[in-house]
């Protein structure tokens, strides 16, 4: 179900990149990085800005990786949270 059907927003953005262990010729490397948002959102653009930040953070050049992923954590419901206006 989508984050939006839910109703529901992220605090937090998981990306993770492995190598296929069972290709030992290969090099090997498994990494993820778990990174908070400066605000909950269901907003795909700022969810796709955060993970390209994480997977800057754990990417190697030279590795033949054989998964990616990204998963969403800290998952309330929008109505938790109140922007303020100014």
């Amino acid at each position: 179900m989508k984050l939006r059907e839910q109703k529901s927003i992220a605090q937090f953005v998981k990306v993770f990149v492995r190598t296929n262990q069972h290709r030992l010729q290969d090099k090997q490397y498994h990494a993820g990085v778990s990174i908070q948002m400066d605000l909950p959102t269901s907003d795909t653009p700022t969810i796709i800005k955060y993970a390209l930040k994480g997977l800057e953070l754990i990417y190697k050049e030279d590795h033949n990786y054989s998964k990616c992923g990204i998963e969403l954590h800290g998952l309330i419901p929008e109505n938790t949270i109140q922007i303020e206006s100014v």
